[in-house]
This record gives C-alpha cells, structure tokens and sequence, in this order.
C-alpha cells in the first residue's frame, strides 16, 4: 500500500507501542517555557515579510502530529523516538503529489518530514504543505540543481504559513514535546536546557552527547544549502527569544555570510536586552577567519566540542549560582526562578 494513515479514527496497532514507550520516557518530556513575553513573537533580527513570521511555528506543543515522507526506514527511526506519527507516504508512491496532499489533509499535522533521494518529492510535499498550510516542513533532502533550488524558494516566497528548514536538515528535536524527526536515531536527546543548531547530521549528534549531561531544549541541523528555507542565525534569534533555552551552542558551517549573520544577529540580541536582564550566553565552535567576528559579537568561541563542553559548564555553574541568590531573595525554589529572572 502506496500511503498508510494513522489517525485517531483507524490507528495501526504500533501506534499504541509508541505511545507507551512515550509515557515510559523514551524522549523525557517537561512542562514548556513559552517564549518570553518582552519578544512578543517579533524577531528583531528577521526581516519583514509573511514568510518572516512563520519562524514562531518552531514552538512545538506536546504530541505534535508528524507526517513522514520517505522510505519506510525513515518512518521506523522516526517512530523508535516515541514522536506522534500520523501519517506516512512512500516516496515511490504513484501520484505522489496527490497521496500527500489527501494524508495532510486527513491528519493535519503540525510537522511534515521529508527524507527523499531526489529533490523532485520534496517540491511536490512542499507545494502541498503550503497548501494545506502545514507550520513547519523539515527537509532532510540534501542534493537540488539549480533549477530545483529555484523553485523552492519561489514556492517558500509565496508562503504565509509554512516554514521550512533545509535543505538538508537532517535533525529536529524538540523534547520538552516528546517530538524528533532525524534520518538515524540519537540515543543521547533527553529534555534540558541547552539549544543546538549545526549544519550536518555527525556534529549534531556528537554535540548531543557531549551534552546530555544539561539536556537540551531544541535540537536543529540545519545543512549548509545557501538557499536554506532558515538561517543559523534565525534560529539562533528564536532560541535567544525562548524561556526554555538558557545557552545556546552553535557550530560554524564554513559559509562566511552565515557565520557573519550569527555574529550581528547575538551582537544586536546582546545591545537590546536590558542591564537588568540576563543576556543568555551563545557558545559557538568555528576555525578560521569567522573566528574573530564571533569574538568581538560577545559569542564565546571554542576550536572543538571538548572546549565548548568546558564552556557549558562554567556558565551553567554561574547560571545555578545566581539562581540561588535570586531563590533567597524572592523565597522560591531555585529550581522555579527563570533565566531571564537572574
């Protein structure tokens, strides 16, 4: 069969497996921070345009629906981290365009996954997920000709409602939501308060590790296609902007013009917070000539992820030791006293 629904009406029997090994804590879930409310879900940094404001639609609500389009490999790998899949297209399905198009509209899923050897797939699913107005598209499909390339951003420049990350986002994790989709499971994700974004698959995964000490609050690979459907330095915006992350790691992808977005995005991020506010700290791993703008934006720079794990846990320990002062003067639990409070 071409296209196999999980829906609320007709579920597949694996679905209750997932479901238990969700509550059995397969991803650790917790009680999300919404993003603050002094950003009002407006990113300083992101221009304007429709297509701007789709970058709130990385907020991921608890047992978020995902459709996955692929091979049925990717919907296994996706399945074993607990994420509430509802829906599932083989790429090789004929009329692909219209098995996606009748799946998104029948599960209306917060989260379409597309993990396709040829780009032409991944156009159609786009086409229809702006349609149906998915929130969020995450393309792990790497390899697009020009002309390919051409036509997503036309379809993303005519989108109100749907953001996409990718080409070639490998990774997305959220789980404070219970929610990750990746084309190979990472053992290490658990719900914390460290944000990742990297730009292929085996960075990500060894910063995840290196990491699941402090846990983590999103999860992002976001390739290092030029004509990326999101930047670094847009998430970097929107995980400054959000209560449940309180430092962010990011890693170089080797493209200038990215590096030096990220560096202008933390530096601005940095002015317009205020004195009595704490500005969360940005760690970032880069070599070479981006190196320096990175210093002088205020980002803290380390050669590798062994440095950058030092550098974690020095700010965590001045993290927890703020928040036990702010705990005895506002006689609360430290536990219960906010980043963005100390």
């Amino acid at each position: 069969m071409s296209v196999s629904i999980h829906s609320r009406r007709s579920t597949l029997s694996g679905c209750c497996s997932i479901a238990r090994a969700y509550r059995a804590g397969s991803i650790v879930q917790s009680p999300r921070r919404w993003v603050s409310d002094q950003v009002k879900q407006k990113f300083p940094g992101a221009p304007e345009s429709h297509y701007a404001s789709t970058l709130k639609n990385l907020n991921i609500l608890s047992d978020a629906k995902v459709v996955v389009v692929g091979k049925a490999d990717k919907l296994e790998a996706i399945e074993k981290s607990g994420t509430n899949v509802v829906g599932f297209v083989d790429e090789t399905s004929q009329d692909l365009a219209s098995s996606i198009q009748n799946v998104l509209k029948d599960a209306l899923p917060w989260v379409l996954f597309i993990s396709t050897q040829k780009a032409s797939p991944v156009l159609e699913a786009l086409k229809c997920a702006t349609r149906v107005q998915i929130p969020l598209v995450v393309c792990s499909t790497s390899h697009f000709e020009e002309d390919e390339m051409k036509e997503l951003r036309g379809i993303l420049d005519q989108s109100a409602m749907t953001r996409l990350l990718g080409p070639g986002s490998s990774v997305f994790a959220a789980p404070h939501s219970g929610l990750a989709v990746w084309d190979r499971p990472i053992d290490a994700v658990k719900s914390g308060t460290i944000g990742i974004v990297g730009s292929n698959f085996k960075s990500v995964e060894e910063a995840v590790q290196a990491t699941k000490e402090y846990g983590h609050s999103f999860i992002c690979d976001l390739g290092k296609s030029p004509g990326a459907g999101t930047r670094p330095w847009e998430v970097a915006e929107w995980m400054l902007s959000d209560d449940g992350t309180e430092i962010l790691l990011i890693m170089a992808n080797g493209n200038s013009e990215m590096e030096g977005e990220v560096a202008k995005a933390y530096k601005e991020y940095a002015e317009r917070t205020p004195d009595n506010q704490r500005r969360k700290r940005m760690i970032g791993i880069i070599q070479g000539d981006g190196r320096k703008q990175w210093e002088e934006a205020g980002i803290l720079v380390a050669s590798n992820i062994s440095e950058a794990i030092s550098l974690i846990g020095k700010e965590t320990e001045k993290i927890s030791e703020k928040r036990e002062e702010m705990a005895d003067v506002v006689d609360r639990d430290p536990a219960q006293v906010s980043v963005t409070d100390i």
